[in-house]
């Protein structure tokens, strides 16, 4: 389980009363299936995943998804795939430019059965630093992308439960499924359909 909190210095002219604090929440399930080899083997897995109050279009996002994991893990790192199904929710935010005004609150929402696959590497230099790679895709039962997201974290392991952590996360969003015509315009519901922040912080196991 993973919870946390995030203060941003985001100027939102669209909403002057924007409460700079992302929340996130992500749980997380796992049983083995079959051990392929010591280092290799095949998890059923369980995830529940929340965020809202983001500085782009998002308000929030979830998903809740069980899926296969393939791992293959060592002393030095792990890498891993992981696929599965589930349902899918996107919000966006409500407060729009006048272009919008026609919108109602239940235009700005979208909850659907969705798809995802995820790919990570993680290797550990000289025991006390390792770099991380991840990619997760959710996609649509008729293939179309609906979500992205790319992250890279590098940890410095101070303590066998303890480690700084420098990392860089950019989330894409699919904000297709939202448009309607403003008049000749074509114009799309806010043009802010990603985020990208960069963290530096200390992590604890217990």
């Amino acid at each position: 389980m993973l919870m946390t909190a995030t203060v941003d210095f985001d100027q939102d002219h669209l909403d002057p009363d924007h409460i700079p604090v992302w929340f996130k929440s992500y749980f997380k399930a796992e049983k083995e299936f079959l051990a392929l080899s010591p280092a290799i083997k095949l998890l059923g897995t369980g995830d529940l995943e929340h965020k809202m109050n983001t500085v782009s279009s998002i308000e929030q996002s979830a998903d809740l998804m069980a899926g296969l994991k393939l791992r293959y893990e060592t002393d030095r790192g792990e890498l891993f795939a992981k696929f599965g199904a589930g349902g899918y929710y996107l919000e966006i935010d409500d407060d729009l430019p006048e272009e919008y005004s026609d919108y109602r609150r239940e235009d700005l929402s979208n909850a659907e059965f969705a798809w995802f696959q995820e790919y990570k590497g993680r290797l550990l230099f000289a025991e006390k630093i390792s770099i991380s790679a991840q990619y997760k895709n959710f996609r649509s039962t008729d293939n179309v992308s609906l979500e992205t997201r790319k992250e890279i974290k590098l940890a410095y392991h101070f303590h066998p439960a303890k480690q700084f952590v420098l990392k860089a996360e950019k989330t894409w969003y699919n904000l297709d499924q939202f448009e309607r015509s403003a008049g000749d315009n074509g114009l799309k519901v806010l043009p802010f359909d990603e985020d990208t922040y960069y963290q530096a912080y200390l992590e604890f196991e217990f």
